[in-house]
């Protein structure tokens, strides 16, 4: 036995002492990372998806620690080698590679007057350029706006369009780059390094999916209504742990009915544009999921201290009962996106040969958010 699954074994031993690991907080919450690769693994067909299948609880286990990458940077030494960020930079740096701000005023101001779905597709390059004409339109304006909005920035003008950029987010050019490293991997047989890329290259993809990782409104916080604030993490996270089952269930029979060869565009510059589409689309979702939890709490008021009263086993069973089916599709598009970047990757490398079973990994290891540390992934309790 290789002797990383011993060490697997190991720290599973450890884990019945130490515990279940803490979901971290993010992009889906921990469970809808691991649900959609699941569904992904599963709805994948010819020879990556029997490879991906014999290797599925490395692609479900680190699904989710992309969100590691800025939420835990201090705990990081401590995982596994093999583990490490791709981009580079963790914590902050981290933060903008899971979204795009669709309605970021740069894009707002950019965007041709007939032109009514989405930002044009374009490079980082070009991206940037939009934000060096805004900045020099506007000048001190934003610069004093952005500093005073964002305490971290200390720069001045010639910073600031870099700054507005990484801040409105790079999401679209991170899916490029991670599908660019998949597919190198697969390409020079570097199988557990390819396993490492698809599960990431699955994390940012499902990221697209989520409307409030498509808005500078991302979590509610420039409505009137302040029991909106932490509506993201309440849309992507809490409502699907609480209707796990059900979301399974859901995503277990698209996997039986869906077609076998997702459709996504092999050409990089078809692709890309499909990619800023997807995002735009998902970005159409935002207004309607903001009005429907201002209706749910406008009656509520602040409480002293604690709002979380506000969020009632009531207030969650409305709010999936009129958001869950838009949750549920959202999911479903995840998949099948996932599986077709996937599956051009592998088409990218050449369609080489793929090993008939499992394969040498780091161990299966997830951090525990609530307590510091880092614990054995259970396979067997699955998402």
């Amino acid at each position: 036995m290789p002797g990383t699954r011993v060490l697997s074994l190991l720290l599973l031993t450890i884990a019945l002492v130490a515990g279940p690991a803490a979901p971290p907080l993010g992009a889906w919450g921990a469970s809808a990372h691991m649900l959609l690769t699941t569904a992904a693994v599963d709805h994948l067909q010819g020879p990556l998806g029997t490879f991906f299948k014999a290797n599925r609880n490395f692609l479900i286990c680190y699904s989710i620690l992309p969100d590691g990458w800025w939420g835990s940077p201090e705990m990081l030494p401590q995982l596994p080698k093999g583990l490490e960020n791709p981009a580079g930079p963790n914590g902050p740096k981290e933060i903008g590679r899971h979204h795009f701000a669709e309605d970021a005023d740069p894009y707002v101001e950019a965007k041709p007057p007939r032109q009514e779905l989405g930002v044009s597709p374009m490079d980082r390059a070009a991206a940037l350029q939009v934000f060096k004409l805004y900045v020099d339109k506007h000048g001190q304006e934003a610069l004093t706006r952005f500093g005073n909005e964002n305490h971290w920035f200390h720069g001045g003008l010639a910073e600031l369009p870099a700054a507005m950029l990484e801040k409105a987010g790079e999401l679209p050019w991170v899916i490029d780059e991670r599908l660019d490293d998949m597919a190198r991997a697969l390409r020079e047989g570097q199988w557990s390094r390819a396993l490492f890329m698809a599960t990431v290259l699955a994390h940012y993809a499902g990221d697209a999916h989520v409307p409030l990782h498509t808005t500078v409104n991302f979590n509610g916080q420039f409505c009137p209504n302040p029991l909106i604030k932490g509506l993201h993490q309440r849309w992507e996270g809490r409502a699907i742990e609480l209707n796990k089952a059900e979301v399974r269930s859901f995503l277990a029979q698209q996997v039986r009915v869906a077609p076998a060869s997702p459709a996504l565009p092999s050409d990089p510059a078809a692709l890309r544009a499909a990619l800023f589409q997807q995002i735009a689309e998902t970005y159409q979702m935002t207004d309607d999921i903001i009005r429907v939890d201002d209706e749910l709490l406008k009656d509520r008021q602040p409480g002293r201290g604690d709002d979380q009263a506000a969020y009632s086993p009531e207030y969650y069973r409305k709010f999936y009962e009129r958001l869950g089916s838009g949750i549920k599709d959202q999911l479903r598009k995840a998949v099948e996106t996932v599986d077709g970047l996937w599956t051009i990757a592998w088409e990218r490398a050449g369609r080489p040969q793929l090993p008939p079973g499992s394969v040498e990994t780091p161990p299966l290891v997830v951090i525990d958010y609530h307590n510091g540390r880092i614990v054995p992934f259970d396979p067997t309790h699955g998402p």
